[in-house]
């Protein structure tokens, strides 16, 4: 999509936005401005905006930065490292602890792998995985936290 295009259905969505607030303050459409009768002549659709209204719409989205915005907010986790989901928990998994400093041959406590052992969920929700480490010892973790990885890309 271009930019100019993803701008005019941003505008148009600003819009709709800005005619339900004033409609919920009680204005109407009516043939020209009157604040005192609260009746305003751009109160309707935005491809019925005259051509000066839908290039100021536009301009007042453009300088906002929001198409920017909008896709800094997508992150389509991919990766060993991505969050973990109920679907696919499954007894044996490999996992390693995501802490650096764990993972550093240099340090005493090298991250030996765990396996996944037990899992427990919430509304549908991954809650908490259980890991059963390569000493034995067992740890439970949660996946928003980030704390475990897996150990192949799967």
């Amino acid at each position: 999509m271009h930019a100019a295009t993803a701008l005019d259905r941003l505008a148009s969505l600003a819009h709709d936005l800005w005619r339900d607030r004033l409609e919920r303050a009680g204005w109407s459409r009516g043939p020209r401005f009157d604040p005192v009768a609260k009746r305003h002549d751009a109160l309707v659709p935005f491809d019925q905006l005259d051509a000066r209204d839908r290039e100021r719409a536009v301009l007042g989205v453009g300088t906002l930065d929001c198409l920017e915005q909008l896709a800094d907010t997508i992150d389509y986790q991919r990766g060993t490292d991505r969050a973990f989901t109920l679907d696919e928990m499954r007894e044996g998994v490999p996992v390693v602890h995501n802490d650096p400093d764990r993972n550093d041959p240099s340090t005493l406590a090298p991250n030996e792998p765990g396996r996944i052992i037990e899992w427990k969920a919430e509304a549908g929700q991954l809650r908490c995985i259980r890991v059963e480490w390569a000493d034995g010892s067992t740890s439970e973790h949660h996946p928003a936290d980030g704390e475990l990885r897996r150990l192949d890309a799967e």
